[in-house]
């Protein structure tokens, strides 16, 4: 065989395997554990992403296509409980099967709220759950009249809840989501307020000039979010990105009986923070941050110009964007994407703190060129 044909067969063998690695797919059913029967209709997305589905007649479900990689898979379906799998995908597809158990309702004890308390507690929920940004206002909670509140277990802790997926509609960015809320909760008496659940996003129709609109205003909130710096840090760009990291460690100074108590910032690397947990298919980092990491983006981002026209941020360098990453419950692990696979375990400082679901994207986001 000539030697440009052998090159172009070894080309096409390369790509063709490159095509295989990045199409994996999974499949499944959903049934009802009850009856056996095959629950049609039922929602099955990859949380936080635009990757979804429902059941045809059969039950039966397709996610796809994947690279490599893990995902977490969610399934709901009216009147079951909710079921979450968390999936590993290497080099094959993965089927699974869902049996879905009826639900059982929870009994809480509701607060008593005047029409006026109610409609301060709904503000304060928007706030917490979509954030203080222009793309908040525009944000639309299509049924919030779901949200009920209860007290919690702290002084001053409200918390809210809903046994139905709230639906929100983000003209700002252009995307629906469906947001399963877990737990919500915020205090009255503080800012201390912490939220999570399972979220599908779905692009909304608009015209050329519109989807247009909606593109630049995701790169900007992109640019500089916590999200384009995780994934800066798993491709080792942080300093052609901008980005200045420091690793903190909490010391004590002891005068007496009064001990003083301060962090000591040191400049580190990527390889000092990233340590390879797992490489089986797809690599899983460790992030070892001691008390904390400082983070200094070198431009204002998008979000920080927000916050400041809205005095809700102080403590800011006068060029340049601060936000930091603080553990919470370590180990933090992290993906070779730069997902984020503990999200329990820590929580945003600076500018990031008031990263909100109107300024979110979807973790399969792709930034325009």
């Amino acid at each position: 065989m000539p030697v440009f044909l052998r090159l172009i067969f070894f080309l096409l063998l390369l790509q063709s395997s490159q095509l295989q690695a990045q199409s994996l797919f999974i499949t499944g059913k959903v049934i009802s554990a009850e009856t056996g029967l095959p629950l049609a209709g039922a929602s099955v997305y990859i949380n936080n992403s635009t990757k979804g589905t429902v059941t045809n007649a059969k039950g039966e479900f397709t996610l796809g296509p994947f690279i490599p990689g893990r995902y977490n898979v969610v399934v709901s379906f009216v009147e079951f409980e909710k079921q979450l799998l968390t999936v590993d995908l290497m080099s094959s597809n993965m089927p699974v099967t869902f049996f879905m158990v009826k639900n059982v309702k929870e009994i809480k004890e509701l607060l008593i709220l005047t029409k006026a308390n109610r409609m301060e507690y709904l503000e304060e929920f928007k706030k917490k759950f979509l954030g203080v940004t222009y793309a908040a206002e525009q944000c639309k909670i299509i049924n919030i009249g779901h949200v009920q509140f209860a007290s919690g277990s702290k002084e001053g802790e409200i918390v809210a809840y809903t046994d139905t997926i709230l639906i929100v509609e983000n003209p700002e960015l252009g995307y629906r989501v469906s947001f399963d809320l877990l737990h919500f909760h915020f205090n009255l008496y503080n800012s201390e307020s912490r939220f999570y659940g399972y979220s599908y996003y779905e692009e909304m129709q608009g015209s050329e000039k519109q989807i247009a609109v909606w593109k630049k205003r995701r790169m900007q909130v992109y640019e500089g979010s916590s999200m384009f710096f995780l994934r800066s840090l798993v491709n080792y760009r942080l300093q052609k990105d901008g980005f200045d990291m420091k690793i903190l460690h909490k010391a004590t100074i002891t005068n007496g009986a009064s001990k003083k108590s301060f962090y000591v910032a040191s400049p580190v690397t990527e390889d000092s923070v990233l340590h390879l947990y797992s490489d089986s298919g797809y690599k899983i980092y460790k992030l070892e941050i001691a008390d904390g990491l400082s983070i200094f983006l070198q431009t204002d981002t998008d979000l920080k110009k927000q916050l400041l026209r809205k005095r809700y941020l102080f403590g800011q360098p006068r060029t340049g964007t601060s936000s930091g990453i603080t553990p919470f419950q370590p180990p933090i692990f992290i993906d070779e994407t730069g997902k984020m696979l503990s999200v329990s375990g820590f929580y945003f400082e600076g500018v990031w703190m008031y990263e909100r679901l109107a300024d979110m994207l979807p973790e399969d986001f792709v930034p325009y060129k």
